[in-house]
């Protein structure tokens, strides 16, 4: 059967798993990698028989011109080589993903925003939080260095939007991957899809899941809108405003540069 490609990107833990789930369950689709080769290797992998129009396929990757990479890999999703697949872009404080990557890699938190701010090993993706964002943010500016048409430009949500809104972001998020063809009731798939349900799943049938039950439930964390209050120091603030500080204003994480001293 010929399915739908729609690819869900999102910096490393900052909920693309669990939205790129939601969209398949809603859509009654697949959900694997970033590309074929990856499916087995996903954390997001599930629901290969369904039988859904769509495939839904979850990765980290950043915008590359070069026509070198044909298909998106773990790291290069040349943009420009796209025909009439989708792309949601998932975006999360990056100070709540820093809390939820120390917690999964077992790092301390300092280590965590040095490597978010550097690109470094985990989370060498696209050179760091800022840069990932930015590729991203430029194709939605359209001032990337290639051109794109206005109807192959990505659909931005963003994780904040999904735990406060749920219905309302994921309908629009389905509506925007589906030309306005769903319009379906989407608040089961949220239940299913909520961290409760899930780790209850998972507590019952995660070893079918790539990597196990005790992998999947690891993954699974809190998922809590502002955690980083409960984990921030004086320090770690200073941290996370040296390195990401204007991109966070932008996005609207904070107003001013005095968060550090709240």
């Amino acid at each position: 059967m010929n399915q739908q490609t729609i690819y869900v990107l999102s910096y490393p833990k900052s909920g693309g798993t669990w939205l790129a789930r939601l969209l398949g369950d809603a859509l009654n689709s697949p959900v694997g990698g970033i590309n074929a080769v990856e499916d087995d290797k996903a954390m997001a992998t599930e629901g290969q028989n369904r039988p859904g129009s769509y495939y839904i396929r979850h990765g980290h990757a950043v915008p590359v011109e070069t026509g070198e990479v044909l298909i998106p890999d773990r790291f290069s999703f040349a943009y420009k080589n796209l025909t009439d697949e989708r792309v949601v872009i998932l975006l999360r404080d990056p100070r709540d993903v820093a809390v939820s990557a120390a917690a999964y890699w077992g790092r301390d938190l300092t280590t965590i925003l040095h490597c978010m701010g550097r690109g470094e090993w985990p989370l060498t993706h696209g050179g760091g939080w800022v840069k990932w964002v930015r590729g991203w943010w430029g194709v939605m500016l359209n001032d990337s260095p290639w051109t794109i048409s206005k109807h192959k430009l990505p659909f931005y949500t963003f994780y904040e939007s999904l735990i406060a809104y749920p219905v309302k972001s994921t309908s629009l998020a389905l509506q925007s991957v589906t030309y306005g063809a769903f319009n379906g009731d989407v608040q089961e798939s949220i239940a299913r899809q909520s961290m409760t349900s899930r780790r209850a799943w998972t507590e019952q049938h995660g070893d079918s899941l790539n990597y196990g039950k005790e992998a999947q439930l690891r993954f699974l964390r809190k998922g809590v809108v502002g955690d980083w209050e409960n984990h921030f120091t004086p320090e770690h603030k200073r941290l996370a405003e040296g390195y990401f500080g204007e991109t966070m204003r932008e996005l609207g994480y904070t107003k001013a540069r005095g968060w550090v001293n709240e």
